[in-house]
């Protein structure tokens, strides 16, 4: 496993391309910081689909420009799939707001449980095996 941790952000991955991306609490998460998670992801595991858990340790933001860059084709060709988890019904509204108005070109859900949301990736990761 190899980890990237910064002020907005805490990405562990694995070699089978398992991802977990954290949102600190309190964070602006923006293009930048996609950017640096994904040469991160890229100079790891280079010509690897990425299969993503992104959560929330408390309060944060998505910045507009960060929003459109993840959803965007030509930035998500290293992606297989993307599952946002939080209990907290804020993040589900804006969670699903992204998914809808954003739509991402990668296969995106929203899940209220951890374990569904790993499951789920996990389905996904056997379709690209």
């Amino acid at each position: 496993m190899k980890t990237l941790e910064t002020d907005v952000i805490k990405l562990t991955i694995s070699n089978d391309g398992f991802a977990e991306l954290i949102l600190k609490n309190d964070a602006v998460y923006d293009a930048k910081d996609i950017i640096e998670g994904k040469d991160f992801i890229i100079s790891s595991l280079p010509d690897k689909k990425i299969f993503y858990l992104m959560q929330m340790e408390g309060a944060a933001h998505t910045t507009k420009e960060a929003r459109e860059l993840a959803a965007d084709p030509e930035h998500a060709k290293h992606r297989g799939a993307v599952a946002i988890c939080s209990d907290k019904l804020a993040f589900k509204l804006v969670g699903n707001f992204y998914i809808k108005i954003n739509k991402p070109s990668t296969p995106t859900r929203f899940f209220s449980q951890k374990k569904e949301a790993v499951k789920w990736l996990r389905e996904q990761m056997n379709q690209f095996s």
